[in-house]
């Protein structure tokens, strides 16, 4: 029986590591499920009962809302500075699937010695979860505007670009994890095999036990309430690709799939072109500003008014709210198209504010009072 080892029931970490080093205030919450997380537990287990799932979770509750909800899938308590539990578990697994903490690099590393010790004798799989935060210029010389600087007005393909993706500057946000991932010990064990997939922003609810929701959208909305009036950053002519949660646990459940197979089927891994971006598509901070301003005041939220702002006045309403909504990360998925047939089918995520909208008003409780 295949044995897969998931790790990501943690906080957000490419968010929250920049919200430390551009915030040294703001206060991480570690306990925040991942939203990817458990859609890919839940579509793995559709797809492949028979699989061995084995879950790392940091508590004792998370790990009771999953196996109730699945009962075949074994928990193990711990966190991802726990590193002879990752040792020990990832010797034994075949596959290997991080969602966790983008910004890490102690896991990746355990995980590491644990499939050095591997003695199975066959190819054995990491599945990482980076993020397009690779490509964005953190600078926020010229945030709100389209053109920032060369690295985060390209589009990146992962077939053509790749080996300018294997090289990016290691002080770009993720790189101190994808270096690790990017240097296997082959030496200690050469049927390692990685691939790296690298999410734009993901929207869309979930399918998982815990959490089904991404934040960046709602935190948006929130800021606008905090104002008083939706705004822009700048112009709001920034770019970001986007991809639907449920499309995106299709291309983790697709290179499964491959890595079930002899030699990995279809899939590409290491340094052959393991990089898989997943964009669906691509939108303007400005306009996900506008429409959810229309959404809001047509249920008597917000004024309909919108303005222009600049990066220190948004960054008394979100901290880093300069950094989700002012910078450009543009990416291309051919590899995942072209070599595995991934064909995202979701909605579009325009059409998924509207229960944005509604999911912040029940939280903050009666909008219109506001």
């Amino acid at each position: 029986m295949t044995k897969v080892l998931l790790l990501g029931t943690g906080y957000l970490g490419g968010i929250c590591t920049l919200l430390l080093l551009y915030s040294p205030g703001f206060q991480v919450i570690k306990d925040q499920p991942n939203v990817l997380t458990g859609t890919i537990l839940n579509r793995l287990l559709a797809n492949r009962p028979t699989l061995s799932i084995a879950a790392l979770v940091r508590s004792r509750d998370k790990a009771n809302l999953i196996t109730t909800a699945h009962p075949s899938v074994r928990t193990i308590i711990a966190d991802l500075d726990s590193s002879d539990t990752i040792i020990s578990e990832s010797s034994a697994a075949d596959i290997i699937i991080t969602a966790a903490n983008g910004d890490h690099p102690g896991h990746i590393k355990s995980i590491y010695d644990g499939m050095a010790k591997n003695t199975s004798g066959k190819p054995i799989y990491l599945i990482h979860s980076s993020g397009t935060g690779v490509l964005i210029d953190t600078s926020l010389a010229k945030a709100g505007e389209s053109a920032q600087s060369k690295i985060s007005d390209k589009v990146w393909d992962d077939i053509d670009d790749i080996e300018g993706i294997y090289n990016l500057p290691a002080e770009q946000l993720h790189r101190n994890v994808d270096l690790v991932v990017q240097a296997p010990p082959l030496d200690k064990n050469p049927n390692i095999r990685y691939a790296i997939v690298c999410p734009p922003f993901i929207y869309g609810e979930g399918s998982g036990p815990v959490n089904r929701r991404n934040t960046l959208c709602p935190t948006l909305f929130e800021a606008f309430v905090k104002n008083g009036k939706g705004f822009t950053l700048g112009k709001g002519e920034n770019s970001c690709g986007n991809v639907h949660v449920e499309d995106l646990a299709d291309l983790y459940v697709l290179l499964v799939e491959e890595a079930l197979k002899e030699c990995g089927g279809r899939a590409t891994w290491g340094r052959d072109g393991g990089w898989y971006f997943a964009e669906n598509g691509r939108h303007k901070w400005g306009d996900v500003a506008r429409e959810i301003t229309k959404i809001a005041c047509e249920r008597g939220y917000l004024g309909s008014e919108m303005e222009e702002l600049g990066v220190e006045q948004v960054q008394r309403l979100d901290a880093f709210g300069p950094y989700l909504w002012g910078t450009n990360s543009l990416s291309k998925s051919s590899r995942a198209r072209k070599e595995l047939g991934w064909a995202p089918r979701r909605e579009g995520m325009e059409e998924t504010l509207s229960d944005e909208v509604e999911t912040v008003a029940k939280k903050l409780g009666n909008l219109k009072s506001v």
